[in-house]
C-alpha cells in the first residue's frame, strides 16, 4: 500500500519493484507454510542431510538484499549521496541496523506474550538463530552492494533519462 500511495512522489526503478514483489512472496511463503516447514526446503534439508530447513535463513538473506537496493535508491537519488565505497558501508549499516531491531522486535514480543523464544521463533534448535538471521541480513545487503550495484546504477539511470525523474 505504501508503494501505491508513494508512486506518484517517488518512483523506484523497475528493477527494485521486481525485487521488493520477489521479497513479498518469500515472506507470504514463509507465513503460509512456517519458515522451519517450507516443502522445498525440507526436501533440500532430507537430501543432504542437513539438521534444519534453511527458509528461514534464504528470508533473511532476502531481508538484507533487497531493502539495500530501497535503501541505495532513496540515498542516490534523494539524499544526491555519491555512488562509491561510502554509500556501500552506510547501505549495509542501515540494513544490519533494521535486521538488529527486527530481532529485539521478536524478542520483545516473546516477553509481551509471556512466551519462550524457542515456543515462539522456531529457533529449530539453534540457539544462535537471532544473531543467524542477522548475519544472513548482513551478507544479503553485502552481496547487494558488491555483486549487483552497476545493474542497479543502469536501472537507476534508466529511470532518470526516460522519466526525467531525477529527485522524484
Amino acid at each position: 500500500m505504501i508503494l501505491i500511495f508513494t508512486y506518484k512522489k517517488f518512483r523506484f526503478t523497475d528493477f527494485v519493484y521486481v525485487l521488493i514483489l520477489i521479497l513479498t512472496i518469500t515472506i507470504i511463503i514463509g507465513a503460509h507454510y512456517k519458515y522451519s516447514h517450507m516443502p522445498l526446503f525440507n526436501y533440500i534439508r532430507d537430501v543432504y542431510h542437513l539438521k534444519r530447513n534453511d527458509y528461514d535463513r534464504y528470508g533473511h538473506f532476502m531481508q538484507g538484499f533487497v531493502p539495500a537496493f530501497i535503501i541505495r535508491e532513496i540515498l542516490i537519488r534523494k539524499l544526491k549521496l555519491k555512488k562509491g565505497i561510502i554509500l556501500s558501508i552506510l547501505v549495509i549499516c542501515i540494513c544490519l541496523a533494521v535486521s538488529g531491531f527486527y530481532e529485539i522486535l521478536e524478542g520483545v514480543s516473546c516477553l509481551i506474550y509471556g512466551r519462550l523464544p524457542e515456543d515462539f521463533l522456531e529457533y529449530q534448535g539453534d540457539k544462535l538463530d537471532t544473531q543467524w538471521d542477522m548475519l544472513s541480513a548482513l551478507i544479503g545487503s553485502i552481496f547487494a552492494v558488491t555483486a549487483f550495484y552497476k545493474v542497479h546504477d543502469r536501472s537507476i539511470k534508466r529511470l532518470t533519462k526516460h522519466k526525467n525523474i531525477s529527485s522524484s
